[in-house]
């Protein structure tokens, strides 16, 4: 059980989306944690490999390598993180 001493915990969140304007304002509304944007599905496999977060905000429709494709890679190597994976997209 995690404590709050003196407000609420910050955590470690990766926004992955192919669209910088989107990441950015994504990031802006979670300004009270640290966050990494990946700009692509390549970066975000990378990045997830070398550190671990506690959120994952995950774009689905990305060209070349999708969201899909980072979660499965990602349930591959690490399995502990598939619960952390919070998909979004603005396709239909």
């Amino acid at each position: 059980m995690e404590v709050e001493v003196g407000g609420p915990a910050v955590k470690t969140i990766l926004v992955v989306d192919d669209e910088p304007r989107i990441a950015s304002r994504l990031g802006e509304l979670l300004q009270e944690h640290d966050v990494v944007i990946a700009t692509n599905g390549t970066d975000a496999i990378a990045r997830l490999s070398e550190s671990t977060f506690d959120a994952v905000f995950c774009d689905l429709m990305m060209p070349n390598v999708k969201g899909t494709d980072v979660f499965e890679t990602i349930v591959r190597e690490q399995p502990r993180l598939h619960h952390r994976f919070i998909f979004m997209t603005a396709g239909a």
